[in-house]
């Protein structure tokens, strides 16, 4: 690169003096030549950290995803033991479910609003897929989201008869002992939408079952798994006759909801 001299205007290469007068070249120029000298010590030492920096985020990345993927299946184990170890005789262990069951009844319960509109949406989507797309978001997913309401609201007219007779139970030991005892009606809605993609016509036994018995014989066991006798306030015939005239009101108040699906399905 050419440098002036601005004491006797004589061009020169690269250098502090110049080789024609011997004045001193510009500061700035000499600002540029120092910027092309080597990186001192602690500019390597902050390099090298950025470099080493750079190298071990990909790693962090992937120890983190690691941790979430082990999580997950610990989950999924624990979710499997707690099904195995439920279903074979749901009633008799429903005694020992605590609130520390509540995520994997609330688990449950999801599962269980999901398949009912699922099935309605695979039963729509073989009859009339051929003349259009069926909306998935008013078939499945608003659905669901009422189920999840309307179990809800069955445990809690649960918990408050098993409130009125003055048993110890709180609302979230009376959510996880519901979600738990639904867990054979999951297995029957199960094999209705396996009956369902199988196109065998007899899916709306098993399916019918699975939503009648989640409301009607659910919530009778939970309130039977903290009965007394003698130590009720209310004679435990009343106590059922609460509990069904609770969930005939809640079907009544979201029959649009819940009910949706089965006079669609009647008509394919």
């Amino acid at each position: 690169m050419s440098i002036t001299c601005s004491n006797c205007q004589h061009t020169t290469d690269e250098g502090v003096f110049c080789i024609h007068c011997g004045a001193k070249l510009p500061e700035k120029i000499q600002g540029e030549a120092h910027s092309s000298q080597p990186l001192s010590s602690s500019q390597r030492v902050s390099y090298g950290e950025a470099q080493l920096n750079q190298g071990t985020e990909p790693t962090s990345n992937s120890m983190l995803t690691k941790e979430r993927m082990q999580k997950a299946s610990e989950s999924s184990k624990m979710y499997a033991s707690y099904v195995m170890d439920n279903i074979r005789s749901p009633y008799q262990r429903l005694q020992t479910i605590s609130q520390s069951h509540l995520i994997q009844a609330l688990v449950t319960m999801g599962i269980y609003a999901l398949l009912i509109p699922l099935i309605l949406y695979i039963q729509l989507q073989s009859s009339i897929g051929l003349f259009g797309d069926v909306p998935f978001f008013e078939t499945v997913v608003k659905p669901f989201l009422g189920y999840i309401v309307f179990l809800l609201l069955i445990g809690a007219i649960t918990f408050g008869v098993i409130v009125l007779n003055r048993y110890q139970a709180s609302y979230t030991e009376v959510i996880a002992r519901f979600g738990t005892i639904l867990l054979p009606f999951v297995g029957l809605l199960i094999l209705a939408i396996l009956m369902s993609l199988l196109n065998i016509g007899m899916f709306i036994l098993p399916l019918l079952i699975a939503f009648t018995g989640a409301i009607f014989v659910a919530p009778l066991l939970v309130l039977l798994s903290y009965h007394e006798p003698g130590c009720e306030r209310i004679d435990l015939m009343y106590s059922i006759l609460l509990i069904i005239v609770g969930a005939y009101v809640t079907i009544r108040i979201m029959s649009e909801v819940l009910l949706s699906f089965v006079s669609q399905l009647f008509r394919f």
